[in-house]
């Protein structure tokens, strides 16, 4: 199982922390500008949303330039591979697959300078490229919308949380009928 990052709708204020966030960490980082999550809203309640980075991903088989491969923690995007076809985005069964703006994909920020490991330096100006989340796989804090959440409603999931959390519940679950059983066995 890779690791993705969830979240907690019951604390989620809605505040886009998270996406201001992401942005300017990939900004930082010489990418596109643009948010790598969403959040959806209704009248209940908010929550971000971001790539579950899959087992069996069809976005990487829909990826005719593999682009889009699976790697050590996840779902990786070589954003300067990718020919921008927009076939890995109805293929997301999660929609959160974009693409950058027009124009944005050849930007670079101003404190990374063109040239050797700029993802921005390589990519072709006016060409929009698919962008998902990749975990901040490029910083040693991990994924920035998780450090920042004010009400810590974001975390990332792993198979030992996973499971973690499933014993938890089991054992929960068996503690509510062991009064009932041994009601039912006297």
């Amino acid at each position: 199982m890779n690791r993705f990052v969830f979240a907690n709708p019951k604390l989620c204020i809605g505040c886009d922390t998270c996406l201001a966030a992401c942005m300017s960490t990939h900004m930082a980082a010489g990418m596109p500008p643009q948010p790598r999550l969403f959040v959806a809203r209704s009248w209940q309640a908010s929550t971000p949303i971001t790539c579950r980075h899959c087992d069996n991903a069809p976005c990487i088989s829909a990826c005719p330039i593999n682009a889009i491969a699976m790697g050590k923690n996840g779902v990786e995007l070589n954003e300067t591979k990718c020919d921008g076809c927009r076939r890995c985005e109805p293929a997301c069964p999660f929609g959160v697959i974009t693409f950058s703006n027009s124009g944005t994909s050849g930007w670079r920020s101003p404190a990374q300078p063109a040239g050797e490991g700029n993802i921005a330096a390589a990519a072709v100006e006016d060409k929009c490229v698919a962008v998902k989340c990749d975990l901040c796989d490029f910083s040693a804090q991990g994924p920035e919308c998780v450090r920042v959440c004010p009400t810590k409603a974001l975390f990332l999931l792993d198979a030992k949380t996973l499971r973690k959390d499933g014993n938890a519940k089991r054992k929960a679950a068996a503690q509510a009928v062991l009064p009932f059983m041994s009601r039912q066995m006297k």
